[in-house]
């Protein structure tokens, strides 16, 4: 807290003697952001989201409640744009009309796709039971079992 009384102003104060403790906090603050911009990109680790949305795809294809392995396409790209036009889906899971509408249904369904009407853009959605999967330094990843382990090899985050 020393670093932010710092800048309040004292009687005796000249302006060179404020803008320097004006410089040194915001050094000290743009620090604080280098800081915590570095620690969560080594929390998301995103340059591996798309191998982490395909492995979970994976898991879900050898559910009772099979999840499509195409379905990892949309939810990819839905991660990476933010939002995708539905008319973009059968092009995007290379499959039918009818079959990409059923795909999109299902992960709408299962809390993995959102939108606001039948019409709308889809957009990811972030369910409670992919955020293990998706932001493996955010959970245990042990609790996934040992193929999760496996997978992330040297990956593994320091716990």
């Amino acid at each position: 807290m020393i670093n932010l009384f710092s800048v309040d102003p004292a009687p005796d104060d000249t302006p060179e003697s404020l803008n320097e403790r004006l410089a040194d906090f915001c050094d000290f603050f743009l620090g604080v952001c280098l800081d915590q911009i570095q620690f969560m990109t080594k929390q998301l680790r995103l340059e591996k989201i798309e191998q982490r949305i395909e492995w979970f795809v994976r898991e879900r294809s050898q559910r009772s409640t099979k999840l499509p392995l195409k379905a990892s396409r949309l939810l990819r790209a839905a991660f990476m744009q933010g939002q995708i036009p539905r008319g973009q889906a059968p092009e995007i899971l290379n499959t039918s009309e009818t079959s990409s509408r059923r795909i999109v249904r299902q992960l709408l369904d299962e809390g993995l796709l959102t939108s606001e009407s039948h019409r709308a853009p889809l957009k990811v959605a972030f369910s409670i039971h992919v955020m293990p999967y998706y932001f493996p330094s955010l959970y245990r990843p042990d609790i996934l079992g040992p193929e999760y382990v496996e997978m992330l090899g040297s990956d593994l985050p320091d716990m």
